[in-house]
């Protein structure tokens, strides 16, 4: 996911949230009873299906509720606030790093995980949290073009495809980018021949300028609604997240993801439990639930989102695992800590969402 992790990456119906908010309140005592634990679950949108949930209540006798986060940096925010009351959070490869950095993080008792040799080996040890000291990789997916090919009949095959005005005249006004500014001024550096992870003054400002001449054919920049848009046919193409487009191809058929030939950003999200848990036995508990490969396969199955656990893959149907793919050869990358081209990618930002 990248600066923002997938936000719907299309959402699915929860608990009512008046209901939620109320139990994790201790309003409806009766209902969720005076003594019975409860797990707060921070977590993107569609990312759980209520099964799960119900699953692991059913096996513990707790009652879980689930919140939702917008962003990394939403996420991140309430922790260095020093927001309490969530048990598990669902921060991406990049925000687990910066979450350890800022002591936010609880280090995890591997004996509660007896589940982590099912994590498929390319997500086993990663660079942001060795050893996963700290998180447990849950799904992963890619960035890249998604296009509806009923009306896009050539293949976008690289990113200049989608930020060329040149290129892509005949969709002006129906393209979306996603609502973030490092995956924006990744995929520019990407089109330009650059590392996505690039911080060279002279690359970013021809990455913000590539963005700047881009924007009038943009319908808008969305990281929240972009799946539905296509669905709905408002949008052709958009800067998208596999996972998004795995549940909006259920949808509409004629929807396609590509990966670029220039390669693209990986992302990777984790479980994770915050130092300021009350729960953090019953949190790495569900955190193992997960790791079951029965329980791994239902949530991918249903969200559509790629599994790091291999043992759960297996198990789903050939069409599933198919979609699990590598990014068809091209180079995929983790995000990695802007330093010193930080400001300078928050001030090409601020120039394109104000000119």
């Amino acid at each position: 996911m990248t600066s923002t992790a997938p936000v719907s990456r299309v959402a699915r119906l929860r608990r009512p949230l008046a209901l939620v908010l109320a139990c994790a309140l201790g309003l409806l005592a009766a209902r969720c009873g005076e003594h019975q634990p409860v797990l707060a679950v921070y977590v993107w949108t569609g990312y759980v299906p209520t099964e799960v949930y119900e699953r692991f209540e059913a096996e513990t006798g707790a009652r879980v509720i689930e919140m939702n986060f917008a962003s990394n940096e939403e996420l991140r925010a309430k922790l260095v606030a020093g927001a309490e009351g969530y048990d598990v959070v669902c921060p991406t490869d990049y925000m687990v790093r910066l979450l350890v950095r800022d002591g936010l993080l609880l280090p995890l008792d591997q004996a509660l995980l007896p589940g982590l040799d099912a994590i498929a080996p390319r997500f086993r040890d990663p660079p942001y949290d060795p050893g996963h000291a700290h998180s447990v990789p849950f799904a992963w997916g890619v960035s890249g073009i998604a296009y509806d090919r009923d009306v896009v009949t050539e293949r976008p095959s690289s990113w200049s495809d989608l930020l060329d005005p040149e290129r892509h005249a005949a969709h002006a006004g129906r393209i979306s980018m996603l609502n973030d500014p490092r995956e924006l001024v990744s995929a520019a550096l990407l089109a330009l021949g650059h590392d996505p992870n690039a911080t060279d003054p002279a690359a970013l400002t021809a990455a913000g300028d590539l963005l700047l001449r881009q924007k009038p054919s943009v319908a808008k920049y969305d990281s929240d609604t972009f799946g539905e848009s296509l669905v709905a046919g408002e949008i052709v193409m958009a800067h998208a997240w596999s996972g998004t487009i795995a549940g909006a191809q259920a949808e509409r058929p004629s929807l396609a993801f590509t990966v670029p030939s220039e390669g693209a950003l990986m992302y990777v999200d984790n479980w994770a439990v915050p130092r300021a848990t009350r729960q953090p036995e019953l949190a790495q508990r569900f955190v193992a639930f997960c790791l079951r490969p029965e329980i791994a396969a239902l949530i991918a199955e249903n969200t559509g989102y790629a599994s790091c656990n291999a043992a759960a893959v297996a198990r789903l149907p050939m069409p599933s695992r198919v979609a699990y793919s590598d990014g068809g050869g091209a180079p995929l990358r983790f995000l990695a800590d802007a330093g010193d081209g930080a400001t300078a990618i928050e001030d090409i930002w601020k120039r394109l969402k104000a000119e």
